[in-house]
């Protein structure tokens, strides 16, 4: 059985939008959530504009989750590949939403799937003029690609290996790149030295990377890096009480003396 949106009964193909949409329902009705704690959960990933309205609006069709920074955000809370929220009959067409064009499903999710990878040579970076939040994700599937690992697991490995939550940041650290001093040649490339330097950085990470996952199973990563976070939670939480127990004191002291 295939998963997602079918063929529709409606002679005009779905859009992207609402394949996506419906795929948002199977995988919330999967795990049993509700809008609202899908809500929570992408808002803790720091997409704070998904409401548990904006969650409905979406799933009926009536709002567009087209957005790369959004897919990527859902992408890690149902700790899925992309592809799952593309997931529909391959010879579905499918049109962009306002358009009439059509293109078979099966494109874009070859697309989304790297089935054709990258070369190896080839930098892995984000196109000029995006902001860091899309920068990151577009690092993030390519090295998803390249190491058979969902976008969470980029994070945490990089996190793991690298000290950095981000690949794209962990990257321009080991090659000694700046991003905010670069410069683009109107063709929208960087400085072949800087493309040169974070190919090289790249390379050398995921040769790392790929040795480190032989010796060391991703769950066993996930689960040190969980006592890890829960560690530096209760760290932070008895700082926090610290902070406002010295609060209320001062705060009683200078009662006391008024």
């Amino acid at each position: 059985m295939v998963r997602g949106m079918g063929h529709t009964t409606n002679t005009e193909p779905p859009t992207l939008a609402a394949i996506i949409a419906s795929n948002i329902r199977r995988l919330r009705a999967e795990r049993d959530w509700s809008q609202s704690q899908l809500s929570r959960r992408l808002k803790r990933r720091g997409v704070n504009n998904w409401t548990p309205n904006l969650v409905a609006l979406v799933e009926t069709g009536r709002r567009s989750p087209e957005h790369l920074i959004d897919l990527a955000a859902l992408c890690q809370v149902f700790r899925v590949p992309l592809t799952e929220l593309l997931a529909a009959p391959a010879d579905q067409p499918v049109r962009a939403t306002g358009s009439a064009k059509q293109v078979p499903m099966a494109a874009i999710q070859q697309a989304f799937a790297g089935t054709t990878p990258p070369l190896e040579d080839e930098e892995i970076t984000p196109p000029p003029g995006e902001d860091e939040a899309y920068g990151s994700f577009f690092v993030d599937v390519s090295v998803m690609n390249r190491l058979g690992i969902d976008a969470e697991d980029v994070r945490i490995l990089t996190y793991e290996m690298f000290g950095e939550w981000e690949f794209m940041h962990a990257r321009d650290r080991r090659a000694g790149v700046d991003p905010a001093t670069i410069l683009y040649t109107v063709e929208g490339r960087s400085d072949p030295s800087v493309q040169a330097r974070r190919g090289h950085a790249t390379r050398a990470m995921l040769k790392e990377a790929a040795a480190y996952l032989a010796d060391h199973p991703m769950t066993e990563i996930r689960e040190r890096q969980a006592e890890a976070y829960a560690q530096r939670r209760a760290e932070e939480d008895a700082w926090d009480a610290e902070q406002d127990a010295a609060m209320q004191r001062y705060a009683q002291e200078h009662t006391d003396n008024a």
